[in-house]
C-alpha cells in the first residue's frame, strides 16, 4: 500500500544539490546508529580512496531516518570528503 500511494519526485537530485550531470556512487551506511557508527567512516575512507584515483567521482549518502542525520552530520566532518562537493546527504524523504 505505501509503494503505491508513493509519488516519485524527478527532480529529487536538484533538490539536495546533487549535480544531475555526473554519476554518482550511493552509500547506504544503515539504518540503525550502532550501524552508522561502524560502517560510515570506513566507508567514507573506501570513497575518499576512489576519489583519489578517480577525480570525477562524487557520492550519495542515504540517511534512512530523521533521527540519525545530526550523527551523520558530524561524523561526514570527521572523514576526508566535502560535503555538497564531493559527497551529498540523500535525507530520509527522498527514499525509494
Amino acid at each position: 500500500e505505501t509503494i503505491r500511494s508513493h509519488r516519485y519526485q524527478s527532480d529529487w537530485k536538484e533538490q539536495i544539490g546533487l549535480p544531475t550531470d555526473k554519476e554518482f556512487i550511493a552509500l547506504f551506511p544503515g539504518s540503525r546508529q550502532g550501524e552508522i557508527q561502524r560502517h560510515v567512516l570506513l566507508q567514507l575512507q573506501a570513497a575518499a580512496q576512489l576519489k583519489q584515483n578517480h577525480p570525477h567521482l562524487i557520492f550519495a549518502i542515504s540517511c534512512a531516518h530523521e533521527n540519525l542525520q545530526e550523527n551523520l552530520y558530524h561524523l561526514i566532518q570527521q572523514g576526508p570528503l566535502r560535503l555538497n562537493e564531493d559527497l551529498y546527504v540523500v535525507p530520509p524523504h527522498y527514499h525509494y
